[in-house]
């Protein structure tokens, strides 16, 4: 009930109303050069009741949305020997810091299927440079993380639902990540518009804008966030905060400390 869904580029929008389930999986392959494939499988089925695509008006219908995610990630300058193992150094991070530079790659295909309605069918497509500074493990300005992604969607056909029907303006995605001292990071994020389309979009802008301050430990992290409606000259967002726990299916294979 009141469910506010993140849009990414778009921004957020809000379900009133919804129930169904969903079904979701995801695989993580890494080598000891760094190389790194992630792929992602979702199913959710569900009823929603939200406003129609282009209006306000409140419409209720069954939905079902199939997606495959593909991540490459391809190290392009790394460190030799990088450590593969976690170890008592690495206090503010679940796992090695992956220093270097990559050059990442990402394909995300779905379909929604809508009861009565034309289905929408999304295929995005993302690559970018990411750069890690630092191992994490000093007490002040030893991690810093860029990533800068070109994202490219193709769609067919459109939503009913307001929610989740997909903009196809080109856009590039940022984020950063930088310690301040011992656990404490500032976190940062948001698109850059590439098209200036009407009055409203302006080519160069920065939309959808997440601030964050996180307290990030080995086995748990504590964050806070803000993303301000700058259209509303900021009175208006959403604000919260996140809690994680890590390593409830460590393996042991690293040794004991």
């Amino acid at each position: 009930y009141r469910e506010k869904v993140d849009k990414g580029f778009s921004g957020e929008k809000e379900i009133y109303r919804g129930n169904g389930i969903r079904i979701k999986n995801k695989r993580t392959l890494k080598n000891k050069k760094n190389r790194q494939f992630d792929l992602d499988l979702n199913i959710d089925l569900g009823i929603f009741e939200a406003e129609r695509n282009g209006t306000k008006d409140l419409i209720k219908a069954r939905r079902l949305f199939k997606n495959i995610g593909l991540t490459y990630k391809q190290p392009l300058i790394i460190p030799k020997n990088p450590p593969i193992l976690i170890s008592e150094e690495n206090i503010y991070s679940p796992k090695v810091i992956s220093e270097g530079l990559y050059w990442v790659s990402d394909l995300d295909a779905g379909i929604f299927a809508y009861e009565d309605h034309p289905s929408q069918r999304v295929l995005k497509l993302s690559s970018g440079p990411e750069i890690t500074f630092g191992k994490f493990k000093s007490k002040m300005l030893d991690y810093t993380k860029v990533m800068l992604k070109r994202e490219h969607v193709l769609k067919g056909g459109e939503s009913i639902f307001d929610f989740d029907d997909e903009s196809v303006m080109p856009r590039y995605k940022l984020k950063f990540e930088q310690q301040l001292i011992g656990p404490l990071l500032f976190t940062f994020s948001s698109y850059i518009n590439l098209e200036e389309e009407d009055d409203d979009s302006i080519y160069g802008e920065f939309k959808s804008v997440k601030y964050g301050m996180e307290i990030r430990r080995r086995a748990y992290s504590i964050s806070i966030y803000a993303k301000p409606d700058v259209d509303s000259n900021f009175d208006s967002g959403t604000y919260g905060f996140n809690f994680n726990l890590f390593n409830f299916d460590y393996s042991g294979i690293s040794p004991q400390f």
